[in-house]
């Protein structure tokens, strides 16, 4: 059984039923309507909704409705989309049996009515019937479906090197269509009348008896251009030919008309093939320039306004004898031949000087079609409208003939509009008059039907009545129009009567010209039909699209169709509501105050918004803008239907016709339970918490698990800003169809919907962009393009690089290890630390075990001096008192930047962190605390030789004292270091010393004067990028400086400076310190982009005043997470199990340019300068290395 899709109800569940489809509940309709639906195949429809129904009423003719109500029923009581040709048999029979009219239709691009209803009834959709066979390679061969579009037969022969001979200037009307109502086109000049490229029909009678024709039947001529009078054709078998070597067009100016069609006669007369050929007046070149000029107002004219010849040739040999041809001629630049040649498929883009545009086709021969031209000119002139025409000349050889195209544009709203509604009339009687036929039928070329069909009529007449003797297919129009009322109203359209009113308004020309153009002032002025890429006024009550902007959208619509078989709601739906022609016909309603149904406004927002309809639009009109501004008529009126928006997004993306309809391919559904940011495989052992916002400021969760492991837990916490990615994905929206396949080809997130209209795309999220360019590679329309960030370039200075500044920042969010993609990304080799490469010959521990695994890594140091030796007495007690010194369960400690400028509540957020994690700041006297005292056990103190007294209350409360090397003799120094001592006993006591090549002499006077710990301060990385270099230079030779002077064990050396990432930390162990102290570090982990100079004159550009202390604090917690994992992750890969072994431990790394001196040296005996400066230790006396010391301050200072 069909679906069926009756009217009454809104879409509850639009997908409910068999996958794949869509299906419309089921309200009241014709009785007969289940019937018929229980006779059909499960893919075909049936359609009763009224609005649905109304859009097969017109075809391309703008008539009055006064005049269809009068003479005619021309909406359909159902529509019937055929899945199959049997369909179509049974719909005919089902139509036989009840009496019933059928009215086939194809796009409908035809402008007399002839697939257009008369009487209601059942109307068949034969766009659904589009399937093609492969080409028969032996007799070149094809069959096609009746919907089948030119334009993808097109694509469809030349991916096997094959074409048609001949085709219709529309590349998305049916081939079926073509057989029915024409025959003439594109290359009719040397291949003649499409039936003689056809092989055979499959054709359905009105009794519903399937079957084929060939092209030995003699009824077979009868069908073409019969308009479905003799049955509905639902396939074709056409023959097609290689494709040709080339397509070569040529443009001829002439002065008059006459001589532009007598070169065209002498070239036939000379037996000259060129595929196509045809004269353009000099009015319609006029109408290209004004088109030309509207797109390009800067530009020049596309061509001269002159009478022209076109040529195109598809074989060498023919060009070569038209290139020898005698005769004179002006010849227009081959890039403007070319432009003209691509303009083909556009005939009804003049439409847009309208908004209304009227048409006669007539065939006649070729020496009476220039007369004709003029005649009809001359009678465009007294109604004010100048003629253009386009004549293309067919079937050439000895008689050609030329089918002669002539337009005119007008209003429809205007009250002068019949007048030119007979003008058409006329200019065909004229046609007729000069030897010449209707080149089309339906119902307002009827009253001409004998001469359209000429000889055939009486064939024709014939096999009509034996076909269809009640004159159910297609009726009122052949042999003669039937109308309603007793067809009273369809006398005026008697061929006799007819002619006699048209001779008549042919005598009266000048007057009816006088009246029309009298007429003409008393309607609306037309507004200029806005283009579909310029930018638009604002206007209305929501700042959408103005009314008459909107209007002029509307009626500039040719309702070509073009936009049907481009339209994926349409493929997803099949339903032509949802159509631009559809949408902007509720559009035009809207406007004019007229009755929307609920169904009807739902169904305008099924739409993708891929902008295929505006790209084929002919009339070039903004049609998205339209959209929208309709929408929001709708919304307001209706609302939204967003629950039905969503069904309809789901089910295009649940179907592969979908994907093949938009060029690419389906991915697999993605995975739900893989979160956008994968834990790294390191750390899959740990199960991340919730996320949070912000938490509690008083109370610090207990996230740092301590006892026999050591585990910081970090909560994800989530940015305060924007976050600045290294790459900008770059989404072009005038190509782009939301399509969505960039969002399911993404495993980062990058790409989403718009959560505020599913139907588009979101901006790129590029801070997520791994540059993997995976969607870019996908993207069915190149839409997408990917560039460095500026904004991202701009990130950190000095040492701080962009791409450091921004892993910190992402690892204060969730305390992940930064992993991406496979393998190590870093550089192999450079200055500083990049030139130390840490050995792992036990990385498959930590990839077994995790590195939370079942062995305790212990990651803590002591800060303080270690006695020699400790003495017990015979019991096993301790018998000396033990130095201070205090344990901490990390490498690194916090300090502030030197000379930046800290907001308190920056200091709180660091005291909170630091004692969350059991670590310490070093902060001065002066610096700005909120809240500090309750996290006093996490403050060191940092203060100069003159200012200890003053401290002294600081002093008492903290662990950790630090005296900077004001001095320059050893002596004062010692002195400061004991007046501290004297106020805390218990206080751990360092000194602040500069690292530079008097650093080694420095810290070995230090130690031996009693000194606890030593802080070597590397330049700041922020200000030197080369900071690293001073310290892989300096601190090997102040620790083996230490260790030849067996003093190694008795003093504790830490260091700053350029310690930017978490794998400096280890690297800066195996350089011979204890641990680390870090600044910039953290004020990247708060969001500082460490970029400006605001941080250290005030007045940050970063924000930080304003931050929460407890969401800053949670963020350095995470980051010390990330890097302590990644500690674990070194020492685990080493097979240590604590970080205390691997101090000055150089066997456990590589140092690259060490081990380019042993390969390359030798090889090319060039001697190179050792990198670092060896320093040898002689033990002096006590005199001599205290001036040694002496001397290394003073140069410090």
């Amino acid at each position: 059984m069909a679906r069926i899709d009756l009217e009454g109800e809104v879409w509850a569940r639009p997908w409910e039923g068999r996958p794949g489809e869509f299906n419309a509940r089921a309200g009241q309709g014709p009785a007969w309507a289940q019937d018929l639906a229980a006779a059909l195949s499960a893919g075909a429809e049936v359609i009763t909704n009224a609005p649905e129904r109304a859009l097969y009423s017109r075809d391309l003719a703008e008539l009055p409705r006064v005049f269809e109500h009068l003479l005619f029923r021309t909406t359909p009581d159902l529509v019937v989309r055929p899945a199959t040709p049997e369909d179509v048999a049974q719909t005919l029979r089902f139509a036989h049996s009840h009496h019933l009219p059928v009215t086939p239709r194809g796009l409908a691009s035809s402008a007399y009515g002839g697939a257009v209803p008369t009487q209601g009834g059942i109307l068949l959709d034969m766009l659904s019937l589009k399937g093609m066979s492969l080409p028969n390679p032996v007799g070149l061969t094809v069959h096609v479906e009746a919907g089948a579009r030119w334009g993808d037969l097109e694509a469809h022969l030349a991916k096997r090197g094959l074409a048609v001979y001949t085709y219709p200037s529309s590349r998305f009307s049916t081939v079926a269509g073509w057989v029915a109502t024409g025959g003439y086109g594109i290359n009719s000049f040397k291949y003649g009348h499409f039936s003689r490229w056809v092989e055979a029909l499959q054709v359905v009678d009105p009794d519903g008896t399937l079957h084929a024709v060939t092209s030995a039947d003699p009824t077979f001529p009868l069908y073409f251009g019969s308009e479905g009078q003799l049955g509905v054709i639902t396939g074709v078998t056409l023959r097609v030919r290689p494709r040709p070597e080339i397509e070569r067009p040529y443009l001829l100016y002439f002065d008059t008309l006459a001589e532009a069609f007598a070169f065209a006669h002498a070239l036939a007369e000379a037996g000259l093939r060129p595929a196509h050929m045809k004269v353009i007046d000099r009015q319609q070149m006029a109408n290209l320039n004004r088109l030309h000029a509207e797109a390009h107002p800067q530009g020049r004219p596309l061509v001269a306004a002159r009478d022209a010849l076109f040529l195109v040739f598809d074989d060498p040999k023919d060009e070569a004898a038209f290139q020898a041809f005698p005769l004179p001629r002006d010849e227009a630049p081959r890039h403007v031949a070319g432009a003209l040649w691509h303009e083909r498929f556009f005939p009804m883009k003049v439409k847009r000087l309208g908004p209304t545009l009227l048409a006669s086709q007539v065939v006649l021969p070729l020496t009476e079609a220039a007369a004709f031209i003029q005649a009809g000119a001359r009678l465009g002139e007294r109604f004010g409208v100048e003629l253009g025409s386009e004549t293309y000349i067919v079937d050439g050889g000895d008689r050609p003939q030329a089918l002669v195209m002539a337009w005119f544009t007008c209003d429809a709203r205007r009250p002068s509009y019949p007048l030119y509604l007979l003008l058409v009339q006329m200019i065909t009687r004229l046609g007729l008059a000069h030897g010449g036929r209707p080149y089309g039928a339906g119902i307002w070329n009827a009253p001409f039907n004998r001469a359209k069909f000429g000889e055939r009529w009486e064939a024709l007449r014939a096999a009509k009545q034996a076909l269809d003797p009640q004159g159910r297919l297609n009726p009122g129009k052949f042999p003669l129009v039937r109308s309603r009322l007793g067809n009273l109203p369809g006398l005026m359209l008697h061929p006799a009567l007819f002619r006699m009113v048209v001779d008549a308004a042919l005598a009266l020309a000048p007057a009816l010209g006088r009246l029309a153009r009298g007429l003409d002032r008393l309607g609306p002025q037309a507004t200029p039909v806005p283009l579909a890429h310029t930018d638009l006024p604002a206007g209305g009550d929501h700042g959408g699209m103005p009314a008459e902007l909107l209007e002029a959208t509307a009626l500039g619509c040719t309702a070509c169709g073009d936009c049907i078989p481009v339209c994926p709601a349409y493929l997803v739906t099949g339903d032509e509501t949802v159509t631009g022609r559809a949408k902007l016909h509720t559009g035009l309603k809207l406007i004019r105050g007229e009755a929307v149904t609920p169904l009807e406004a739902d169904k305008t927002f099924l739409c993708m918004y891929c902008k295929a309809c505006q790209d084929v639009c002919q009339s070039h009109l903004p049609l998205i803008r339209a959209y929208e501004e309709i929408e929001q008529r709708l919304a307001k009126r209706f609302g939204r239907p967003d629950e039905l928006i969503r069904a309809f997004i789901q089910e295009a993306e649940r179907r592969r016709d979908y994907y093949e309809f938009i060029g690419t391919q389906p991915f697999p559904p993605p995975q739900p339970e893989l979160p956008v940011d994968l834990i790294p495989l390191a750390q899959a052992d740990v199960e991340a918490p919730p996320a949070v916002q912000e938490p509690e400021i008083h109370a610090p969760a207990p996230v740092v698990h301590r006892g026999w492991k050591y585990r910081i837990d970090p909560v994800p916490t989530p940015s305060r800003r924007k976050a600045v990615g290294k790459f900008l994905i770059l989404r072009d929206v005038d190509l782009c169809i939301n399509c969505g396949q960039c969002e399911r080809a993404c495993i980062y997130g990058v790409h989403t919907r718009n959560p505020f209209d599913v139907r588009k795309m979101a901006e790129p999220e590029s801070a997520l962009c791994r540059n993997c360019f995976r969607c870019i590679q996908e993207c069915p329309r190149l839409a997408l393009s990917m560039d460095f960030n500026p904004a991202y370039q701009a990130l950190g200075q000095g040492a701080y690089t962009p791409d450091i500044v921004a892993s910190l920042a992402k690892q204060a969010e969730r305390g992940q290890i930064p992993v991406l993609g496979a393998g190590y990304r870093g550089p192999f080799s450079g200055p500083g630390f990049d030139g130390i490469w840490t050995d792992m010959s036990e990385i498959v521990r930590p990839t077994r075990d995790g590195i939370h695994g079942r062995e305790t890594i212990s990651t803590a140091i002591d800060l303080g001096r270690r006695p020699e030796a400790l003495r017990f007495d015979e019991q096993g007690n301790l018998v000396m008192d033990l130095p201070p010194f205090i344990e901490i369960p990390l490498p690194v400690l916090f300090t502030l930047p030197e000379g930046a400028h800290v907001p308190a509540v920056v200091t709180e957020a660091l005291l909170r962190a630091a004692h969350q994690l059991g670590t310490l700041v070093l902060l001065r006297p002066g610096d700005r605390q909120a809240g500090g005292e309750a996290y006093q056990e996490a403050m060191a103190l940092r203060l100069g030789a003159d200012e200890i007294e003053s401290a002294a209350g600081l002093i008492r409360r903290v662990r950790l004292v630090e005296v900077e090397a004001a001095s320059a003799r050893l002596s004062d120094l010692t002195e400061a270091v004991a007046r501290v001592k004297a106020i805390q006993p218990q206080a751990v006591v360092a000194v602040r010393l500069r690292l530079d090549e008097l650093a080694p002499v420095a810290s070995e006077g230090l130690c031996r004067a009693g000194v606890e710990v030593v802080h070597l301060v590397a330049p700041d990385g922020l200000d030197d990028p080369q900071a690293a270099l001073v310290m892989t230079r300096w601190l090997p030779q102040v620790h083996r400086r230490l260790v030849e002077a067996r003093l190694r064990d008795q003093i504790t050396l830490i260091a700053s400076g350029a310690v930017t990432m978490a794998e400096h930390v280890p690297k800066a162990i195996i350089l011979g310190v204890e641990g680390v102290v870090i600044d910039w570090p953290l004020w990247a982990a708060l969001e500082c982009h460490l970029n400006s100079e605001g941080c250290r004159r005030g007045g940050c550009e970063c924000g930080l005043e304003s931050i929460s202390p407890a969401w800053g604090a949670q963020r350095v917690v995470n980051l010390m997470a990330s890097w302590h994992n990644q500690l674990l992750e070194v020492l685990g890969a080493m097979g240590m199990r604590e970080v205390r072994r691997l101090r000055g431990e150089r066997g456990r790394a590589m140092f690259a340019a060490e081990m380019e001196e042993r390969v390359f040296i030798p090889l090319t005996a060039i001697s190179r300068q050792p990198s670092a400066v060896s320093l040898t230790f002689t033990a002096e006396s006590a005199e001599r290395a205290e001036e040694n010391v002496d001397s290394s301050l003073r140069s410090q200072r």
